[in-house]
């Protein structure tokens, strides 16, 4: 008897669990593989184009004090740990995606990591965190 009420209230609440339990993950409204693919690809444009933002405004704090005279050269070292940690994200979510060796879920699972290693990276390159008043 218990079963068939358990059953009864997930059956009613399907869709509304479905979309709670998926409220904090991109496209999680989607059902369908080409919805779930379409609008990942559009996050994931939106947030390459963040990043860049990101990584734009900090390289030109950091090239200022390249031209004060520093013996150091920060935006040149910061462009090149800029380049491997796109390579160091790029392999692990490579790695992540690769866990899905059945179905049609390995792009969606690899553009998710993408998507949250990439908004991870972009609050890191904050320059109050670089610059600390």
């Amino acid at each position: 008897m218990q079963a068939h009420r358990l059953l009864a209230v997930l059956l009613l609440a399907g869709p509304g669990l479905a979309t709670a339990a998926n409220s904090g993950v991109p496209c999680g409204e989607k059902f369908t593989t080409p919805e779930i693919n379409e609008c990942l690809g559009k996050a994931s444009s939106d947030i390459e184009l963040e990043l860049q933002q990101a990584v734009e405004r900090l390289a030109s704090k950091l090239t200022q004090i390249d031209r004060e005279g520093s013996m150091f050269k920060p935006a040149k070292t910061f462009l090149k740990a800029q380049e491997l940690w796109r390579s160091h994200r790029d392999t692990e979510c490579q790695a992540k995606s690769e866990t899905m060796t059945y179905g049609t879920a390995a792009p969606a699972q690899y553009t998710r990591c993408v998507l949250a290693m990439t908004k991870s990276r972009i609050e890191a390159l904050n320059p109050d965190i670089w610059f600390p008043r």
